[in-house]
C-alpha cells in the first residue's frame, strides 16, 4: 500500500492505513482507534492529534498475516519511534539504508521530507509509542532549553534527512509505561494525561540531543540494566512469577540495591509494577476476548476474585463488566 502525505497532520494518511487493514474502526474528537480484524491477527493502534503539534501513535500488534506500506512525507517533520517490545524492519530513502525498530531502543528520522518503506512481521508481538513533531513544535521546545543544537538538528531546513536510534533511558521506560498502563477512563482525563505524557516523552529524547543526562545518578548503569531485565522476567509469566529473591539471583543483584533500584527506575515496588503488567494484561482481555472475569483474574494471577475486582477499579476508576461493556 502506498501512501503520500503533503502536510505533517497524519490524520488522511491514518484512515487510508486502516481503511487497508480493514476491522473496526473509531473516530472520537482528536482520537484515532482501530482494532485488528481476525482474519489480520489481534491488536490495537491508537493515534491522538494534539494541539501542541505533538502526534501520539501507540501501537500493540500480533499480526498472522504480513502487512507492508509505503509513506512518502513531503514537510518537515520530526519522527520518533519508542519499541517495549519486539522488532519491525524498515527501509528508508536515505542512502537506502535499512533500520530496525527494536526493543529497547528509540529511532528518530527528521528532515524536509521523507520516504519509508514499513514491514509489521507476523506471529511476534510488537509495541511501540510513535511521535510525530512538526518543525515549528521541535525549534520552539530547543530554544526554550537554552542550548545549541547538534550541528545536524540545526540543518533540519536543508534537504539532509538524518537518523539516529538510542537506547532508551529509565525516565523514558517509565513515562512510557504510564502512557500505556495509567491512561484514565475519562475522555476528557485521558487527552489531558496522554498529551502531558507525549511532551514529556519528546522532552526527555530531545534531552538526549542535548546532552542532558536523565538517568538516576545513584545507579550504576549495569545495575539500570539488570534492573531492567528483571522487569522483563516478571512480564513473561503473571501468574507464577519469581520471589524478589530468586528474582535478585537471575539478575546478580542484592535484594536491597534491586528493590531500590526498581523505585528509582521505576517510581514503583517491584510488586507494584507486577500489579500494573497483570492489570493492563486483564485490560487487553476484557477487550479483546469474551473470558469471564473470573478467567481473566485467574489468568493474570489473581486467585480472588473480589480482590482483583477492588485493584482494577482503583486503577481504572470501573469494574471489570463495566470497563467491557464501555469498549
Amino acid at each position: 500500500m502506498d501512501i503520500s502525505m503533503e502536510s505533517v497532520d497524519k490524520s488522511e494518511m491514518v484512515k487510508q492505513c486502516y481503511n487497508h487493514l480493514g476491522g473496526s474502526i473509531q473516530f472520537s474528537g482528536i482520537k484515532q482507534y482501530w482494532k485488528t480484524s481476525q482474519e489480520l491477527g489481534e491488536g490495537e493502534i491508537k493515534t491522538y492529534h494534539f494541539q501542541s503539534g505533538i502526534e501520539l501513535s501507540i501501537y500493540r500488534l500480533w499480526l498472522h498475516r504480513p502487512f507492508e506500506y509505503n509513506l512518502q512525507i513531503d514537510s518537515p517533520l520530526i519522527s520518533m519511534k519508542f519499541c517495549l517490545d519486539g522488532y519491525a524492519p524498515g527501509l528508508m530513502d536515505m542512502k537506502r539504508k535499512t533500520e530496525f525498530l527494536t526493543k529497547g531502543r528509540c529511532n528518530m528520522y527528521y528532515g524536509p521530507y521523507m520516504n519509508f518503506k514499513v514491514h509489521l512481521p507476523i506471529r511476534k508481538p510488537i509495541s511501540f509509542v510513535s511521535l510525530a513533531v512538526d518543525q515549528e513544535t521541535f525549534y520552539t521546545f530547543a530554544e526554550k532549553a537554552g542550548h545549541s543544537l547538534p550541528a545536524e538538528l540545526a540543518n533540519l531546513q536543508t534537504e539532509r534527512a538524518c537518523f539516529s536510534s538510542v537506547s532508551l533511558t529509565s525516565n523514558m521506560h517509565m513515562a512510557l509505561q504510564q502512557i500505556l498502563h495509567g491512561v484514565p477512563s475519562d475522555e476528557w482525563m485521558e487527552a489531558v494525561y496522554l498529551e502531558s505524557k507525549a511532551t514529556e516523552l519528546f522532552v526527555l529524547r530531545l534531552n538526549q540531543l542535548l546532552g542532558i543526562n536523565d538517568e538516576p545518578k545513584t545507579l550504576h548503569s549495569r545495575d539500570i540494566e539488570r534492573i531492567r531485565d528483571a522487569a522483563e522476567i516478571l512480564k513473561q509469566d503473571l501468574t507464577n512469577p519469581p520471589s524478589v529473591r530468586e528474582l535478585a539471583l537471575r539478575v546478580n543483584l542484592n535484594e536491597s540495591k534491586l528493590r531500590k533500584g526498581f523505585r528509582e527506575l521505576y517510581h514503583t515496588t517491584i510488586l507494584g509494577y507486577l500489579q500494573l503488567l497483570r492489570l493492563d494484561q486483564a485490560s487487553w482481555l476484557l477487550k479483546e476476548t469474551d473470558q469471564s472475569v473470573t478467567h481473566i483474574s485467574q489468568d493474570v494471577g489473581y486467585s480472588h476474585i473480589s480482590y482483583f475486582i477492588s485493584l482494577f477499579k482503583k486503577r481504572y476508576g470501573m469494574t471489570p463488566n463495566q470497563y467491557r461493556s464501555n469498549i
